[in-house]
Parts: C-alpha cells; sequence; structure tokens
C-alpha cells in the first residue's frame, strides 16, 4: 500500500502528496477573521519531519486526514 496521502493546499488549492511516515504532528486552525474573532474558517496545520520542519496548511480537516492514516493501516494488516 502506499503510505502518500493526497490534500490540498489552503493557499492555492494545489494538490500535496504527503508521506504520512513523515507527519509529526496535525492540528486543527482558524483563519483569522478580523470582523468576527471567534468564526474563521477552519483548516488544518500539518507539521512534518524533513531535514528542517516544515509545515503546511490544508483545506481536509483532521477527521479526514485521520481517517486517511487509518485506512492506510487497516490495509497493511
Amino acid at each position: 500500500m502506499n503510505p502518500f496521502i493526497i490534500l490540498t493546499d489552503l493557499s492555492d488549492k494545489r494538490l500535496l502528496y504527503i508521506n504520512i511516515n513523515n507527519i509529526v504532528l496535525f492540528e486543527k486552525r482558524f483563519l483569522k477573521d478580523y470582523k468576527n474573532r471567534d468564526s474563521g474558517s477552519p483548516y488544518t496545520y500539518i507539521v512534518l519531519e524533513a531535514g528542517s520542519q516544515s509545515t503546511r496548511d490544508v483545506i481536509e480537516s483532521e477527521e479526514e486526514i485521520m481517517s486517511m492514516i487509518t485506512s492506510y493501516y487497516e490495509a497493511a494488516l
């Protein structure tokens, strides 16, 4: 099974192919909305292990990413 998941970059909507083995953490964050600080749009922030740590902001939710990772490991059994 392929360890890469396909996610969508928040800023320019390009597809990102990310190896799940390089994900250090991911968490839900919110875009800053200066008119109403409590209701910025959600996105997922990902930290990747790569020489010097790199990050990605993606459209997919934490739940969607966790589902992709779980599917990979369930298929590997």
